[in-house]
């Protein structure tokens, strides 16, 4: 009688156990799905116009999924598609950041394109037989076709910046695992040489916490050091890392390059550039701004340069010339317009990323339960109502891909001979014109 008695205690107990059973959403996921309704209340209530690329049915319909899913995804497979949903609206200004776990994995490579070419600058030690290869495809997979894949995990404006940000993307293993390309813990890259030679060559992956930052020991750039070394790479010891100027006295030129439209006490720059223009007025036939690789930051700074220059060079003795390429951006692209309109400006060098119209000034929000934050445009720019000047308006041109994109006055465009042998063919334009 005891042992039934027992038996019917302990049924009763489960029982009571299971029907007691905590069938709520656990904390950690409930947390996600507050960060994605947060993403998704900011995109719709902040963004000027999220829905010009994809429907907001279809925003909607991927937000609600996402949500329902929480429960059967890890942190990072949440991560990779809110990445993947805010990269439909298609903004370069506008993305989805997460912190990559200290399991992640990325390539030990830095690349750089070159007109239509992929190629290899900087790898390991070990791996230093493919610098300057150009990349065809990875794991068999054409590097085209990748790129289409990668884009669908960031914002972009036109072709140019598409292919461009994609370099940054191609090294994380993790990306690459996403849309199908990677295996394991390796890729095969499919490559060519200057001579048509085709290899492949398997590159391991590495830790992203903290090998790659070891910059002495990643970059190995010894395929190119008996190359010349052009004005724009000359920068003087002790400059600050945004922005340098150098007097090339042999060619009578004053040499700014400004890579980034930062605050290193740019007061301070100003004034020494206005100084070497002052001191050397009678000796400075031109003036170049280096803007290519800038990619933006706050416009009213190197504004405040262009507008004491003017001052300063009444008689508009001196010939101004700007630079771009595909990594003139956002401000960088602001600054590229604001010197051809007040300091008559000649553009030189490749379409940047750039169109006229686009979204920008970017403001962030945290996502402190998915370890992330979006950074979103929260303003449109429509560069017709900021030029002054009708010539320099004529400096968007439509492209292949429709789109009216930023380019220069005279196209030039970086080949790989050139940066193999150190020539600055922008910068040996300016040379001739004097």
């Amino acid at each position: 009688m005891k042992k039934i008695y027992l038996i019917i205690i302990t049924i009763l107990v489960l029982f009571q156990i299971s029907g007691c059973t905590d069938t709520s959403i656990p904390e950690a996921i409930e947390g996600y799905i507050n960060d994605i309704e947060v993403v998704n209340q900011t995109v719709k209530e902040k963004h000027p116009n999220p829905f010009t690329f994809v429907s907001q049915e279809e925003w909607d319909k991927n937000i609600k999924e996402l949500k329902e899913n929480a429960n059967r995804m890890s942190k990072e497979e949440i991560n990779l598609k809110l990445k993947d949903i805010v990269a439909d609206i298609t903004d370069a200004h506008t993305n989805y950041y997460f912190q990559l776990s200290k399991k992640d994995k990325i390539y030990p490579l830095y690349m750089k394109w070159f007109e239509e070419d992929l190629r290899i600058l900087g790898t390991f030690k070990e791996d230093e037989d493919i610098l300057g290869y150009k990349i065809l495809g990875i794991n068999g997979t054409e590097i085209y076709k990748v790129i289409e894949l990668l884009s669908s995990l960031y914002g972009y404006d036109n072709d140019v910046s598409k292919k461009l940000f994609s370099a940054s993307y191609l090294i994380v293993h993790t990306y690459l695992d996403y849309i199908g390309v990677a295996e394991g813990n390796t890729i095969t890259l499919n490559l060519e040489d200057n001579n048509g030679n085709k290899i492949n060559k398997k590159i391991k992956s590495i830790s992203s916490q903290g090998e790659y930052l070891d910059k002495e020991r990643i970059y190995y750039p010894d395929k190119f050091k008996n190359r010349n070394i052009p004005i724009s790479e000359q920068k003087p010891e002790g400059s600050r890392e945004g922005y340098w100027y150098k007097f090339v006295e042999k060619d009578n030129l004053l040499f700014i390059s400004y890579k980034a439209c930062i605050d290193e006490d740019f007061t301070g720059f100003k004034n020494e550039v206005i100084k070497i223009l002052k001191d050397n007025y009678e000796n400075i036939d031109s003036i170049v701004f280096d803007l290519r690789d800038n990619g933006g930051g706050n416009s009213v700074y190197l504004q405040s340069l262009i507008d004491t220059i003017k001052i300063v060079d009444r008689e508009d003795k001196m010939k101004v010339y700007t630079f771009i390429n595909n990594g003139t951006f956002s401000s960088g692209a602001l600054g590229t317009i604001n010197l051809a309109d007040r300091l008559d400006s000649t553009t030189i060098g490749s379409n940047t990323g750039v169109i006229k119209y686009s979204y920008g000034d970017i403001k962030e929000i945290e996502l402190p339960n998915l370890d992330a934050y979006l950074g979103y445009s929260h303003k449109t720019f429509n560069y017709e109502t900021l030029v002054i000047k009708e010539d320099t308006l004529k400096l968007f041109k439509e492209t292949e891909d429709l789109k009216s994109t930023l380019g220069p006055n005279v196209y030039i465009e970086e080949t790989f001979e050139d940066y193999e042998n150190g020539i600055d063919e922008c910068y040996e334009y300016v040379i001739n014109q004097q």
